[in-house]
């Protein structure tokens, strides 16, 4: 059974952090150019042209400079149904010409959403001409990269396991529900050890205004210091 994962990087490189996702999808393409389970995309600012290969994925991973309204270069992983809320309640406004939950509710309705998906955000500082990240985000972007190969690794494991569970149960198996069994859970986790030695504190990113955003009446995310909220990495050095 395939199980081909679309990695899609956002962002617009000339406006200093919020390239931070396109970054990101051209390490991941240096370094995995030649594994046939990925397709790994540049996905710009977004249009109406990315429904397809969103739909045609069988799992899906978003990498975008996100206002997560921490210090500048956190990541913060939103899996399943967490990156549902955390869209529906954060939609970009700045440079995007459609905003990302509005290709996922395409998929929806052309019920061709990818049932693994995830949004990797990483917290910007300066959202203005540059053709650089900040030495925050340029140092958070490996980590980004670390977490989507993370994901890619559990998902194909998840769905191994799915696919030997239905075969276990003979011809009555039905392909769906061996898919489903493999299904990560809404917020999923990355190992404990990575968690403890990113995690660091939460703050507001000094002295850039956050990016705009409307809120769709869409149940909120979590806060950031919840319980429920996804795993965070904080990458900023101490100043001295």
């Amino acid at each position: 059974m395939n199980n081909k994962t679309l990695v899609l990087g956002l962002g617009n490189t000339l406006l200093g952090d919020e390239g931070a996702g396109v970054y990101a999808v051209r390490a991941l393409q240096e370094r995995h150019a030649d594994r046939a389970d990925l397709e790994i995309l540049d996905g710009g600012t977004l249009s109406f042209t990315l429904a397809g290969p969103i739909e045609d994925a069988d799992n899906l991973i978003v990498i975008d400079a996100t206002q997560l309204k921490d210090t500048p270069g956190t990541v913060r992983v939103f899996e399943g149904e967490d990156m549902d809320r955390f869209l529906g309640s954060h939609r970009k406004s700045s440079v995007h010409e459609v905003s990302l939950l509005d290709l996922l509710t395409i998929a929806r309705l052309a019920e061709a959403l990818p049932a693994r998906r995830a949004l990797i955000g990483i917290q910007p500082e300066y959202l203005d001409w540059s053709d650089a990240p900040t030495e925050d985000v340029a140092r958070a972007i490996p980590v980004a990269c670390s977490l989507a190969m993370e994901l890619i690794e559990r998902w194909r494991r998840e769905q191994g396991d799915g696919d030997r569970a239905a075969r276990s149960r003979g011809p009555s198996g039905d392909a769906t529900a061996a898919r489903d069994a493999g299904a990560p859970p809404a917020v999923a986790g990355v190992p404990s050890a990575a968690r403890s030695r990113f995690a660091g504190p939460s703050g507001d990113a000094p002295g850039r205004p956050p990016r705009s955003g409307d809120a769709t009446g869409r149940e909120s995310p979590p806060a950031a210091d919840s319980e429920e909220s996804p795993i965070v990495w904080n990458t900023r050095r101490r100043r001295g």
